[in-house]
């Protein structure tokens, strides 16, 4: 937002609350997976091969890190087969790069558990289990399926309590226009567009959290920390969302950017409560009678 001439960003990024073991690793793979982003956009601009192998590297440590940052993959590619800086020559042949990086990647970690004793199916059938898996999770098990309906209704909760409601409104109403904008590029200018825009980032941002939250069905129902994915399409999409608010209403925008920081102030109070307290964010929303399809065993 520009507020005053200055750039100016809201960011729910210092009130959202984690527990136990979701700071250590999920922070370091969100870490990698952002810096691998960041080098790969400045791959796009500037064409230098030294952010290419710094991509690299980190996408090589965020990948040997968790499986499940394979979402951010398509990200990539969707970039180069889209931007509009490239000829048809280059992007072939950036393509072919990107190929080859991600087939060595992903090619050395599947090696790597084919030499070790059993280790290879081990990893098959964990993801199995995060995709498919019921055992021990109550109410389910014997029922043989998480429904649709529970498990939407659990991961908005999840969202809007790890990253405020505000930042949940913000976030879907920037969606709606980084999905409107993009899509109207596409259209105009026959799928050769900027992919370096704030709307289609924050497209990608949203594709790197939804796979991590939809593709691994069970393991995002037990665990609140896959919604750790998310935070950078948040902290974006409120900035998209309120840039668009603030532009319908221009004279509003110092009322409304203060309004908005003051928002996201008053819903960090209940978090502090919860530290003091121990209690979770689920007990406040439902005064203490948590609801029987939220619990699980863990």
């Amino acid at each position: 937002v520009e507020f005053e001439g200055r750039p100016f960003l809201i960011s729910p990024f210092f009130l959202f609350n984690y527990y136990y073991n979701d700071i250590n690793l999920n922070s370091l793979v969100l870490s990698f997976s952002m810096l691998s982003y960041l080098f790969f956009l400045n791959y796009l601009q500037s064409g230098k091969s030294s952010s290419l192998w710094l991509f690299a590297i980190c996408l090589f440590i965020n990948t040997w890190s968790s499986f499940f940052v394979i979402s951010i993959y398509p990200v990539f590619f969707l970039h180069m087969l889209l931007d509009s800086r490239f000829t048809r020559a280059e992007r072939i042949k950036k393509v072919t790069q990107l190929f080859v990086v991600s087939f060595v990647i992903l090619m050395s970690i599947v090696l790597y558990y084919y030499m070790l004793p059993g280790a290879l199916e081990k990893a098959v059938s964990r993801v199995g289990e995060r995709i498919t898996g019921l055992e021990d999770i109550e109410n389910y098990e014997e029922k043989g399926s998480i429904p649709l309906s529970d498990f939407i209704s659990k991961l908005v909760i999840r969202l809007v309590s790890h990253y405020t409601p505000i930042a949940f409104i913000l976030s879907l109403l920037g969606l709606f226009v980084a999905f409107r904008k993009v899509l109207t590029d596409l259209i105009q200018k026959r799928f050769s567009i900027d992919t370096l825009s704030n709307e289609f980032m924050l497209l990608m941002f949203f594709l790197i959290g939804a796979p991590s939250a939809l593709l691994l069905y069970s393991g995002s129902f037990i665990h609140p920390y896959f919604t750790f994915q998310w935070i950078p399409f948040f902290i974006l999409g409120s900035l998209v969302g309120l840039n668009f608010i603030t532009d319908l209403l221009p004279k509003w925008r110092k009322v409304l950017v203060a309004g908005m920081i003051g928002l996201f102030l008053v819903f960090s109070v209940p978090r502090s409560y919860v530290k003091v307290s121990g209690k979770s964010l689920i007990d406040l929303l439902f005064n203490g009678k948590v609801p029987s399809w939220y619990k699980q065993t863990s």
